[in-house]
Formats: structure tokens, sequence, C-alpha cells
């Protein structure tokens, strides 16, 4: 479904009321919770397509990559498949010409006067420029996702007996239900979710969720990815299930987004032939993470208010 039909699937029915009995922290609690306990296959393949305008220019990339939904970790061949099947090779700045003829001083379909003149321009033309690498995965969360605690060392015990154990979880938004509409023909309660603590951390703002599998749908969510340019609009999260796990489906910037000295129009990242396997990893093709000057956009680290322990970056 293209970026367009998404959007509007999920503007409409706003003002349809909210059943009475809907609890939407509760709603809520139930799809954190049934998030966290979706079984994981051992290895998920995956590409990212990158698909960018600015002006009449358009760009596509797919990169590929792998993640290990265990251990959260990921990588992403930083060459595009275009870039590995045809490496770029600087061949100097490009022009475009034209030309021009006039008679008598006037352009030749105006008639009249005598005699002509031919004149040109040139100009240069700037490189379309990728978006960035998306050193992404497809199972970030938003933090939407319950944490699971640590678990103990196999064979550890206490040197007092425990008598009961007392746990408190701290509320990040405050959730207003909005009522229910569709997203994709699917039925999805609309909740708004105001923050409380961390405006800059927890970034979501709408949550559309499946309130029969309590799946989550569709997110908005306030600035994505690390960089200032990506956070200064709002994004439209779809997710999708791969082999009964949520993954992300389509990340698209509502607005333009102004990176170095290329504005970008409209940029929608795209998860594709997502495929779960329980092979061993072959992670070995990829970059560090932390290469320096590698034009990249990430994702910060997931802290949940449950979690014991901060998640590895995206």
């Amino acid at each position: 479904m293209c970026a367009a039909l998404i959007v509007a699937s999920l503007g409409t029915a706003r003002a349809q009321p909210a059943p009475a009995a809907v609890d939407g922290e509760a709603l809520f609690e139930r799809m954190r919770a049934t998030w966290s306990a979706l079984p994981a296959p051992s290895l998920l393949e995956y590409d990212i397509v990158v698909a960018s305008a600015s002006g009449s220019r358009a760009r596509r990339d797919r990169y590929h990559g792998e993640v290990e939904p265990a251990s959260g970790d990921f990588r992403v061949r930083p060459f595009s498949e275009a870039e590995e099947r045809q490496p770029y090779v600087p061949r100097g700045t490009n022009v475009s010409w034209g030309i021009h003829i006039s008679t008598g001083g006037a352009p030749l379909s105006g008639g009249g006067g005598s005699g002509f003149t031919v004149g040109g321009w040139i100009t240069h033309e700037a490189p379309v420029e990728p978006f960035a690498i998306p050193e992404l995965s497809p199972l970030y969360a938003f933090g939407l996702r319950a944490c699971a605690s640590a678990a103990a060392p196999a064979g550890a015990t206490e040197a007092l007996p425990t008598i009961g154990r007392v746990a408190t979880v701290q509320r990040r938004y405050r959730i207003t239900v909005i009522g229910p509409e569709r997203v994709d023909d699917r039925p999805a309660l609309h909740l708004a979710l105001a923050p409380l603590i961390d405006a800059r951390r927890d970034r979501v703002r709408d949550l559309w969720i499946d309130p029969q599998t309590a799946m989550p749908l569709a997110a908005r969510v306030a600035g994505n990815f690390t960089g200032r340019a990506e956070g200064a609009v709002p994004w439209l999260i779809r997710f999708s299930s791969v082999d009964g796990t949520i993954a992300i489906d389509t990340e698209i910037a509502e607005g333009p987004v102004q990176r170095g000295r290329t504005r970008f129009d409209h940029v929608v990242v795209r998860f594709e032939r997502l495929t779960a396997s329980h092979a061993s990893r072959s992670l070995a093709f990829a970059i560090p993470p932390d290469a320096a000057d590698l034009n990249a956009i990430e994702e910060p680290p997931e802290r949940g208010a449950d979690c014991v322990a901060e998640q590895r970056r995206r």
C-alpha cells in the first residue's frame, strides 16, 4: 500500500465517539505485554528501501540487513544494491545546456523582425544524493514493547529468604481514547499519548491498536531517528506481522526533511522481504555501526519504564 493510502486510512473517523467501556490504559498495557510475549525466530533477514524525493528528483535505494531477535544485534550492508552492481565513481560536475533562437530580438515563435540570433546557457546539476544509509532494525518498538526482566544466573541463591517482591511501574504517558477507526480496513482503536516524563525520549503521540488481538497497527511519533532534521517532523509508522513477530512495515515523514544542503520533500523508509529463519548469522559484511563520518540514520536506545537494563541500540 502506498504512503498516501496509509495516511488517508489513519486520518479518518476521528469524529466517532469512543465506547464508554474502553479503558485506554488497560489496552495500552495489554498491547505491550502481548508484544513482548510473541515468539521470535533465530534470525530475521530483511531489505530496507529508502525512497526520497527532492523537487523533481526522486531516488530509491535498497539495502540488506539481518537481525537476531533474541539479542537485538543487527547489521545493515553499507552499500545499496545499485552501488554494489555499479560502484559509484566521481566524474566531476554534471552540467545541462539549452538553446534559444530569436528573430529581431523577439522569440522565433513571436514572428516579425529580421535576422536571427542564437544563444544558450549552461547550468550545473546537483547530483541526486541518497537520504542516508538506514542503520535500522525492523524490530525497533519505539519503547512500546515491554522489556523482559533480567533472569537470575543459573544456580544463584539468595542469602536471605524472600518474603515478597514489590514492583512499581512509572507511567510514561497520559492516554486518551480518541475512538474507533480503521487501519487498512482493519478495526482499530485510536489512542492519543501525551508524555509525562521525557517528551524527547517518549516520542509516540498517536497509537492504533487492534482491540481484539491487542496488536499495534500504526503509530505517529514526534520525530524519528537521532538526527535533528529527522526529529523536527512527525513520522507515521506502520506495523506488520512476520511469522508471528511484530515488525515495522513503513516509516513515512509527514513533512519535508532537511539533511545537509538537500531538502527532501518526501521520505519513506520501507522494510521488505522479511524472512524468518533459524540459520546462523552472516553479519561480517557490515561495517561497524559506530564508524565515523557515516551518512546514516539510526534510532536511540529503547528505554522502557519497566526495563531492568537498557536495550541495545536499534
